[in-house]
């Protein structure tokens, strides 16, 4: 029988919790790290928010940053806003910074004042700081801290500039006009990818999400998007109908995805054959069905440079179409 140490971890501290309370007290000043913990969580059950001050001086001598943690945890649940403060900004291990971070931000909903506290630690000297002030910052949060939160998208570190990432693309809710706003506002492309993601999750890939991208005239993009994450298949034909009508020989990023749009033409509605071989057959005379080069005249010559060349397989497909 293979025993779990969680299960084991939790009878362990059942028992312990019965212990007498002034043999609680001794093992939180004189105990090991695990039993000075144990002893606070104890303490915290029996007397409730009585035991903050017990806590508290605990903390005040707590070498140990895992349990500072832990006690931490508990005087922020009593909401000690002067405790939560003092080691977002003064603690020397940044988990445990970066842990009072967290309640910053979770207590300044109801206490404004540590707005600015919060702020501070969008520059404290830490990745690991900057993220939690990043992930936990309240949507709504006045002061400036929108904008930090969209200045972390260029931090240094790719911890801090994830984590705006994925704050900022959770943060979106709302209509398609909303989606597609916060999209083409996005300053980058991982912001822009993440986004697109959450909403495709949410809507799918709805009528109205080609048509807010056809009116961007980003098609391109979304279709390379849905191509990279294997979505192509749930394109819907009138979607691909309008793919084909945006398709740009000029564009070299539309062969990629024409070839991942068709890749079985058996499995093409004949109507959709049809505008397939239009579109293509309208660009044979510029660049389909050759190859395209300009002349250049240089000191020692003239010499062709090739502008475009079309892949083999948009020839395979003609092809095909047109037996």
């Amino acid at each position: 029988m293979r025993l779990d140490p969680r299960r084991l971890h939790a009878e362990a501290y059942r028992k312990f919790r019965t212990k007498p309370e002034g043999e609680l007290l001794e093992l939180l000043r004189e105990g090991e790290p695990r039993e000075r913990v144990w002893s606070a969580w104890a303490l915290g059950e029996r007397r409730g928010e009585e035991a903050a001050p017990v806590v508290r001086e605990a903390l005040a001598e707590e070498p140990h940053a895992g349990v500072r943690r832990h006690f931490l945890v508990m005087l922020a649940g009593w909401g000690d806003v002067d405790v939560v403060t003092a080691l977002s900004r003064h603690d020397p291990d940044d988990y445990v910074r970066a842990t009072a971070t967290q309640y910053v931000a979770i207590l300044s909903k109801t206490h404004p004042e540590l707005l600015g506290v919060l702020d501070e630690r969008f520059a404290d000297a830490t990745p690991r700081v900057r993220a939690a002030a990043v992930t936990f910052v309240s949507a709504d949060a006045s002061g400036g801290l929108g904008d930090r939160l969209r200045s972390a998208l260029d931090d240094p570190a790719a911890v801090v500039r994830h984590a705006a990432v994925r704050r900022l693309a959770t943060d979106v809710e709302g209509s398609t006009q909303e989606w597609a706003r916060a999209y083409f506002d996005a300053p980058t492309a991982v912001l822009r990818r993440a986004i697109l993601e959450r909403w495709t999750a949410r809507a799918g890939l709805s009528d109205d999400l080609f048509e807010a991208f056809k009116e961007q005239g980003a098609l391109l993009e979304l279709f390379d998007a849905l191509r990279q994450a294997g979505r192509l298949g749930e394109v819907s034909p009138a979607a691909r109908v309008g793919a084909l009508r945006a398709f740009d020989a000029s564009e070299p990023g539309w062969l990629p995805v024409l070839e991942a749009l068709y890749r079985d033409l058996d499995d093409v509605a004949p109507a959709e054959r049809e505008v397939l071989f239009r579109v293509l057959a309208e660009l044979r005379p510029r660049a389909v069905l050759r190859r395209g080069a300009i002349t250049e005249y240089r000191e020692e010559g003239p010499a062709e440079r090739v502008v475009w060349a079309p892949e083999d397989y948009l020839l395979r497909l003609i092809e095909q179409l047109e037996h």
